[in-house]
């Protein structure tokens, strides 16, 4: 599902982008500091004006990760592809998760309504933005730990499945029940 997601937001970023249709403006402010990364110098941005340093507007070394794949492909192409790939990463600890918790087809409908959600979609059509270096990150927060709502879509989705097999919800062995991990089927994991 993820590779399948990949292929769409990096379609749909290049083809915009051949169309002329990027903002531009973020994408090219990004593309100089990438570029300059790539060449161990300071991140200009000319775009935001004469000898513009980024360091002192934001502070962004997570940009630096892209430094030796653009040094192969030096394009704002590449750090379109690279969006693309990381926000589809998200899609893997999410469907993984309710394959677990509910079952393959939960896995199917959870990673196509990830992957085509508002949000994601949307920050895949912002041409280029740090931002997507998160999403991942915060996908995986699904299980336990990850804040007010992680804890409430776990407990929705664990509710869920127990209401959908027909059996009372059971803490699940050998674990520390939790408002995330409480409620587990007694059938198992089938993924």
């Amino acid at each position: 599902m993820a590779a399948l997601f990949f292929g769409l937001y990096c379609a749909l970023s290049i083809r915009r982008h051949q169309q002329l249709r990027s903002a531009g403006y973020d994408l090219g402010i990004f593309e100089q500091a990438v570029r300059a990364y790539a060449h161990p110098h300071a991140p200009v941005a000319p775009l935001k004006g004469p000898g513009y340093n980024l360091l002192g507007d934001h502070f962004h070394p997570v940009l630096m990760l892209l430094a030796r794949v653009y040094r192969v492909f030096p394009s704002p192409l590449t750090l379109l592809v690279a969006q693309a790939a990381l926000i589809a990463s998200a899609i893997l600890p999410l469907s993984r998760w309710a394959c677990q918790e509910i079952g393959p087809a939960a896995a199917v409908v959870t990673g196509f309504g990830v992957g085509a959600s508002w949000g994601l979609v949307q920050a895949v059509h912002f041409d280029f933005h740090e931002v997507c270096f998160a999403v991942r990150p915060a996908a995986g927060l699904r299980g336990g730990g990850g804040g007010p709502a992680a804890v409430a879509g776990s407990g929705v989705l664990g509710a869920a499945a127990a209401v959908r097999r027909g059996r009372r919800p059971t803490p699940s062995p050998g674990r520390k029940p939790t408002a995330t991990t409480a409620w587990r089927t007694t059938t198992g994991s089938r993924c």
